[in-house]
């Protein structure tokens, strides 16, 4: 009787290990067939794609190339901008193809910027090709928190785990959400400050007007705009114009939400209705002056800042946008003019003083940039940043040492400060003094790679990754470009063990012009130290390294 238990019991343990051992080999050979599906389906797709562009460069219409940047690839004024100078160079090889290269770039935006529309993009221009020179303004953005282990292994190689990883973190990210929004909104600690400092108190307005459920509606729409979740935001605000129709402030809100998601015939609307409501609210004329001036609308952004100015003559915000245009423009007179406002009405801020210096090097004005540069010292002595922009005025008019003196001061300022180590990494190579110049260049990569800023910072490097990813779900080829005079280690750092990047290094071309000419042939300011906005010289250079390593390494030409 107990061997017949016995071997019950065996049978029952080996029937539970089989089962095991089958449940445990149908997951494994899930996840390989998972994972080929991903690699096969992914491969097929691209080479449609790719075959698709490449019919579209031999047999019809023309091949489009856009360039993604700030104002290092926007240009504009002498120096005219790198993609216009792509496009003629491209052309000019007489290939039998026909490129057409769209500019993107726009001054003073952030990478997250240019990642928020770069689908809007896509769908409007149909690029076969992307190029990106971007990342000089993100010094100091937030780190976008998401999956933890991505830089490992099994995340950049493993197809399958990186797929249900990034599942699973939606679900968990969606859940915390939720529990982080009912927690605040129990405790109250989501805040209505905002719009309380755009009006007074239009939450308790509201509350007198009858409208029980206008505050939750502000308070979670300011909670999603404090996570960047604009759609879910903009919602609630639409919410809350239902119930107050007649607030100014609830479509300002709503007209912010869209101009982040690059909907500018709805953040048009939402705003005229807000300046409808209340004619003098200054922040509806700001946001739709941002709104024109990304749409290239100028004169109609130009309208908003001066009504801004009308409003309050102490808006400092409106003069430097209202400058920024006419420096756009080519419009000296205006930009003299709208400067001169602003010192006048706030002498005490360095930016309309570091403005009209930059304006005036870029017209190589360099004695009235030595003179607007002494008057900013003058009002702060202790800037470590004015010290560097005249310090390279002096360098232009060739005064090495005075040069040499204000940035030895920027950095007895500011010991830590990257420009000023690569604004005298810059000079001596300007002079030839080559061991010198890489000695000041190592010690500010150091210090780059320590902070993690420019285009280390982890924002950048993230934001870099999403546009990669949401090309290749397109099939359309991604080209990085690194800034003239810079190492391209730390791009390919950003991609590493990823395939289909086209890199385009101009460190070396630069760094060698640069020592026979000198800086001022190829770049009309020295902004980031070690380079600054090309010269129109120093567009074509780049725009023709730009073309040669493209049409040698994917193009095959």
């Amino acid at each position: 009787m107990s061997n017949n238990v016995t071997d019950h019991t065996d049978h029952s343990l080996l029937s539970i290990k089989n089962k095991l051992i089958l449940v445990v080999s149908g997951i494994f050979f899930s996840l390989i067939l998972l994972e080929i599906v991903l690699r096969v389906g992914g491969f097929i797709f691209l080479s449609l794609q790719e075959l698709n562009n490449l019919q579209a460069i031999y047999n019809k219409g023309a091949y489009r190339i856009m360039c993604l940047g700030e104002s290092t690839t926007e240009g504009g004024g002498i120096g005219g901008a790198y993609p216009k100078e792509l496009e003629i160079i491209l052309n000019e090889r007489n290939m039998g193809i026909r490129f057409s290269v769209i500019n993107k770039g726009l001054s003073r935006i952030k990478t997250p910027y240019i990642v928020a529309n770069l689908e809007n993009n896509l769908n409007k221009y149909n690029p076969n090709m992307v190029i990106a020179m971007i990342g000089a303004n993100d010094i100091g953005i937030e780190y976008y928190k998401g999956i933890s282990d991505e830089e490992t292994f099994l995340f950049k190689n493993i197809r399958a785990y990186t797929f249900l990883r990034t599942l699973w973190m939606h679900v968990v990210n969606k859940i915390k959400a939720k529990n982080n929004e009912i927690s605040l909104m129990q405790d109250g600690s989501i805040s209505a400050k905002p719009f309380e400092n755009k009006t007074s108190g239009p939450i308790q307005h509201l509350k007198q007007k009858g409208y029980p459920d206008i505050k939750s509606c502000i308070e979670k729409g300011n909670y999603y705009v404090s996570k960047g979740q604009w759609n879910e935001a903009n919602s609630l605000f639409l919410e809350a114009i239902k119930m107050a129709p007649e607030n100014d402030e609830l479509y300002v809100s709503s007209g912010e939400c869209y101009v982040r998601q690059a909907n500018y015939t709805q953040a048009e609307e939402s705003l005229h209705k807000a300046i409808a409501l209340n004619q003098k609210n200054e922040t509806a004329h700001f946001e739709l002056g941002l709104c024109y001036r990304l749409q290239h609308k100028l004169t109609e952004a130009k309208n908003q800042y001066e009504k801004i100015i009308k409003l309050n003559k102490k808006e400092y915000e409106a003069y430097i946008e209202l400058a920024m245009i006419y420096w756009e423009e080519g419009n000296q007179v205006k930009l003299e003019e709208v400067l001169n406002q602003a010192i006048m009405v706030h002498p005490e801020i360095l930016d309309a003083y570091i403005i009209f210096g930059d304006f005036y090097k870029s017209v190589k004005n360099y004695v009235a940039a030595e003179d607007i540069f002494k008057k900013a010292l003058e009002l702060c002595p202790n800037d470590s940043k004015a010290y560097i922009e005249l310090g390279w005025t002096y360098a232009f008019l060739k005064k090495f040492d005075l040069a040499e003196g204000l940035f030895r001061k920027a950095l007895q300022l500011t010991p830590e400060n990257e420009v000023a180590l690569r604004s005298l990494g810059g000079l001596y190579q300007t002079q030839g003094e080559y061991e010198k110049a890489e000695k000041y260049f190592e010690k500010a990569d150091e210090i780059a790679n320590r902070s993690r800023s420019t285009y280390c910072n982890p924002g950048t490097r993230k934001n870099y990754r999403k546009i990669k990813r949401i090309l290749d779900e397109r099939g359309i080829k991604l080209v990085c470009v690194q800034y003239p005079m810079r190492s391209i280690r730390p791009l390919k750092d950003i991609f590493q063990g990823q395939e289909g990047i086209v890199f385009v290094d101009n460190e070396g071309i630069f760094k060698e012009r640069v020592a026979k000419d000198g800086s001022k042939k190829y770049f009309l300011d020295m902004f980031a130290g070690d380079f600054g906005h090309c010269t129109l010289e120093g567009n074509r250079l780049l725009a023709k390294n730009i073309a040669d390593v493209i049409l040698k390494q994917y193009l095959r030409k």
